[in-house]
């Protein structure tokens, strides 16, 4: 599910930018009009860009709620170059 589409948005989005990780939490909204199925799940998967004040490097991205490392995304293309390992991908550099 493409967040922004269907009654869903990022309404925030809070980073807390340390010296070894990256912890993060986003805030969705959902229009009232959407009815939530069984399929539905209260986290979703999906990517968000954030700006941070230094590269991200080897650090990892951990999600506020659950302590667990996010797994990474790479768009299909960057500065117009196809990445080859675009998609989701385990980072395991949690220490």
């Amino acid at each position: 599910m493409l967040l922004g589409g269907d009654g869903w948005g990022v309404c925030q989005i809070i980073v807390d930018e340390r010296e070894d990780e990256v912890h993060v939490r986003v805030l969705l909204h959902r229009s009232e009009e959407r009815r939530l199925r069984a399929a539905d799940r209260e986290y979703l998967d999906s990517p968000v860009r954030v700006s941070l004040a230094r590269p991200l490097g080897e650090r990892a991205v951990i999600d506020m709620d659950s302590e667990k490392e996010l797994p990474l995304y790479t768009p299909m293309y960057m500065n117009n170059v196809l990445q080859p390992d675009h998609g989701y991908r385990p980072a395991a550099r949690r220490r």
